[in-house]
Parts: structure tokens; sequence; C-alpha cells
């Protein structure tokens, strides 16, 4: 009976924080920081979309609208993108069943060949990739900061060659990315097909709304140069030790 009822209790309080992601007022980031809360909610305590009902449905039906970050609101921009970014703004699209694409500033300007990962897909999803990665991504540069120390003072140098650099944020990436696919699957083991279903549309709305709106469209793609094994898998090393579901993202007050 205590386990019924403080399972509904979580549901309830996915509930309020994915209806506060639509409130008037709302901030992005906070609409960001409901979404996100919201999800670590769902895979914590393995809740699928058909025992949330009605309000799982939204975007999710056919003629729904599929919203986009573009631009500004672009989830990183750069000349050169780096392997790892791309890596993990592609990933994580596809996780919350979105669609990552590349958008480049026309030649004028100081902007002049800037190259900005953009993401198609429901408001609530959107919202979940633009808070996953700025998270992960500061955590991923603030371990890369600390090993390249340690790094420098065991090899007597004073600056981390660049390949050991991105290599160690490429398999920190890969780390997170395993281990949110891992709990991905398992929640989609007591999903019913319904459930899936409408997971898939939404996917595969994400898609068609790039193919309308978008020209000559493609997923992000960085560079990688020379490869340094011992880079990768020392941030394989580290990624498998970042939280994924921090403390204040299951907490029920609102984002701070």
């Amino acid at each position: 009976m205590a386990e019924t009822k403080t399972r509904e209790d979580v549901i309830e309080k996915i509930k309020k924080l994915l209806r506060q992601t639509e409130g008037d007022g709302t901030t992005i980031e906070e609409t960001a920081a409901f979404a996100a809360r919201a999800q670590a909610l769902m895979t914590a305590h393995h809740v699928d979309g058909a025992a949330l009902g009605d309000i799982w449905e939204w975007g999710t039906r056919e003629g729904e609208t599929v919203d986009s970050l573009q631009a500004e609101d672009g989830l990183y921009s750069a000349k050169q993108l780096p392997f790892w970014i791309c890596r993990l703004a592609n990933c994580l699209a596809d996780l919350n069943q979105c669609e990552a694409f590349l958008q480049v500033i026309p030649n004028h300007g100081r902007r002049k060949g800037l190259k900005i990962i953009c993401v198609a897909g429901a408001t609530i999803n959107l919202s979940a990739v633009k808070y996953l990665f700025d998270y992960l991504h500061r955590e991923i540069v603030h371990l890369a900061r600390i090993y390249c120390v340690a790094y420098c003072q065991k090899f007597a140098l004073q600056r981390a060659p660049t390949n050991w650099r991105n290599d160690f944020k490429l398999g920190a990436t890969d780390a997170v990315v395993s281990r949110m696919r891992s709990a991905r699957e398992e929640i989609f083991e007591h999903v019913n097909p319904k459930a899936l279903a409408r997971i898939d549309s939404m996917k595969r709305a994400a898609e068609l709304w790039i193919q309308e709106q978008v020209t000559k469209s493609g997923p992000p793609v960085g560079n990688r140069r020379e490869a340094s094994p011992f880079g990768y898998l020392t941030g394989r090393r580290a990624g498998a030790k970042i939280q994924l579901h921090a403390s204040n993202a299951l907490e029920e007050e609102g984002p701070t």
C-alpha cells in the first residue's frame, strides 16, 4: 500500500512539473529545468508516458506543432565545431525524441561562417535537451580542466596536448551517453506499445519538420584530428562519475 501511494505521489509530482513548463511567464531556463526534473523522476521511478495520461500526449498527436531551437537559442555555435560537442548534441537530441541539425551564418559580418547546432522537436523535449546539454557541457569541461592539471603535473608539461583534451571530452561524452541509453532501454522494457508509438511519432515529426522548414540541413559533424586513446579512456572513466540525476533535480521546488 505504501509503495502504491509513493508511486502515485511521484506521478503527481511529474505531472505538476510538466504543467509548469507551460505556465504563463515561465522563462526558457525555468521551462528547461522543470522538464529535466520531470524526466529525471520518470527515469528514476520507471514511469512511462502512459501513466501520465493526457498531459503526456501533448505534442505527440498528428498535427501538433513542432518547435525548434535555432539562431541565438541554439545549443552551441562556433566556426569550427568540436567533434565531442556534435556527438553530445546529436545523442541528447535522439534520446529525447528530437533531431539536431546545423545552420551556417551567411558570409557577412564578424559572424561569417559561424556554425550553429540547432534542434527540432516537441517543446517539452527541446527544454530537456537544452537543460541536459548545458549541464553536461559544463560538467565535462570542468572535469577536463581538473584532469588536464593532473596530466601536466605527471608529464611536466605546461599544457595538455589538444588531441588529449578533445578526446578526454569525447570519452566522457560517450560514457554519459552510454549510461543514458541503458537507462532508457530499461524504461522502454516497461512501456506499453501505445506509449512507444507516441514516442516514435515525436521523433518522426521532428525529422519531417526539418525536411520542410530547413534547406540544406544535416546533422552536426565536428572535426576530429589525431586521436588520443589515452585521453579517450581517461575521459570514459571520468564520465562514469558524472551525476546524471543531481539531488536537486528530484526536489519538488521550482528552479532557483
